[in-house]
């Protein structure tokens, strides 16, 4: 996939996120607090996850130290990669998955 950005809109949430050469970066996600704690943001980064993974990319993203965010993102598998006074630098890794099937009768 070409290198952009895309931003979305809804009546709960808004998301933004930049594609670039190497990895794809969450710029924003907000969700509407009566709709939290219902799965919307999991599906979000789900789905950026996988589309990213399809690039063989990873997913990179920042969040405030005081975000209660950071335990869904760790839930998810992002890992802390740097830490600043104010911010925690997430990444969700590519890792290239080995196909079981040809190394069959191996």
């Amino acid at each position: 996939m070409a290198s952009g950005s895309d931003s979305f809109r809804s009546a709960h949430s808004a998301i933004a996120v930049e594609r670039h050469a190497t990895h794809t970066q969450v710029e924003d996600l907000y969700i509407l607090p009566e709709f939290q704690n219902q799965g919307i943001g999991t599906a979000i980064i789900l789905d950026i996850i996988e589309e990213a993974h399809q690039d063989c990319k990873p997913v990179r993203l920042r969040v405030l130290t005081s975000s209660p965010a950071k335990v869904l993102y760790e839930r998810l598998g992002f890992v802390v990669v740097h830490i600043e006074p104010e911010r925690y630098f997430m990444e969700y890794p590519y890792l290239k998955r080995i196909d079981q099937t040809s190394h069959a009768g191996v």
